[in-house]
């Protein structure tokens, strides 16, 4: 019988680049202590702003479509939706 920790699930890899960009990180590895796999994961400037809008969308039920990033003179970030 496998134990439900034997294996990573997307919830996991979502949750990993969730982290990277919050502490503002291009890349980091997921680690499967159980089997030592390893994943490298990546958040590329790229498509930094299409996964915000997913991620946004799907927490708040399609209420909020766009995610805006806002950065104040001390580089402080600030988060801010737009609801359409």
């Amino acid at each position: 019988m496998e134990s439900a920790g034997n294996y990573q699930n997307h919830e996991h890899f979502l949750q990993l680049a969730c982290y990277l960009i919050a502490m503002n990180k291009k890349k980091s590895i997921l680690w499967n202590v159980w089997n030592n796999e390893r994943y490298e994961v990546v958040v590329l400037k790229k498509n930094r702003q299409k996964f915000l809008d997913a991620v946004v969308n799907t927490i708040t039920k399609g209420a909020v479509k766009k995610f805006r990033d806002k950065v104040g003179k001390k580089k402080k970030t600030e988060l801010d939706f737009q609801v359409r």
